[in-house]
């Protein structure tokens, strides 16, 4: 949940660094590298500024321009990290991890003249919902359980999953199994831009158990266990 203090502050334009396969979750942490010119330029401003970078997913489902054509689409939906480490390597690239804050909707792109994209975004919160909290702990439980089965069937040893970040909100909580699900990035999307806790559960636990009734997906989740669980630092 962001902080009265942020938002207040937040002056709503931010950077966007669009990504072919990743969707960014808040409450999670997502470690990239980066390597581009442009991004790094990004960066540089990003530090200067608010310490703060919108991560979007590309939109396949429309038509990619040309090379050299305008920017590509992208989704309308995002995910807004705050920078939480830098590290400069020895080439002069960037190795960088981001906190996710909250997730965004792109109002429109403005021309900055930089060699970026650049966004006015809003924020956007969970819609309240008295029966998803009152439902809150049998929801997370069949989520553990939906997770977890997945886990036990195609990992290399048996385990568990994040029990121990009971006690969160339950929208962050359902973020931070979406962000684990082993699915497509468009479904994860799909994830993201639900905004009704109990709805958004409803699509990661049928995405689940069509994961484990399914065929072996095994060359896709084996290394499920070894996924690093995300940071709340």
């Amino acid at each position: 949940m962001l902080s009265d203090e942020f938002q207040k502050s937040f002056s709503g334009v931010v950077p966007l660094f669009p990504l072919p396969n990743v969707v960014f979750f808040p409450g999670t942490k997502l470690p990239l590298h980066i390597f581009e010119p442009r991004y790094q330029q990004m960066l540089h401003d990003a530090r200067a500024s608010e310490q703060l970078i919108c991560i979007v997913l590309l939109d396949r489902r429309k038509q990619m321009p040309p090379l050299g054509g305008t920017s590509p689409p992208i989704h309308t939906m995002a995910g807004l990290g705050r920078l939480t480490r830098v590290e400069r390597l020895p080439n002069g690239l960037f190795n960088i991890d981001l906190f996710g804050l909250s997730r965004v909707r792109i109002l429109k792109e403005l021309d900055s003249g930089k060699p970026y994209r650049i966004a006015q975004v809003r924020t956007v919160q969970d819609e309240p919902s008295e029966l998803a909290e009152t439902r809150s702990a049998q929801v997370l439980q069949n989520a553990f359980d939906a997770f977890n089965k997945v886990l036990r069937k195609y990992s290399r040893f048996p385990g568990e999953f994040l029990t121990r970040f009971q006690g969160l909100p339950l929208g962050m909580l359902l973020d931070i199994i979406a962000h684990h699900v082993p699915c497509d990035a468009q479904r994860k999307q799909s994830f993201l831009e639900e905004i009704e806790p109990l709805k958004r559960y409803e699509k990661i636990v049928s995405t689940l158990e069509a994961i484990y009734e399914g065929p072996d997906p095994s060359a896709r989740v084996s290394a499920l266990s070894l996924f690093p669980y995300p940071s709340m630092n």
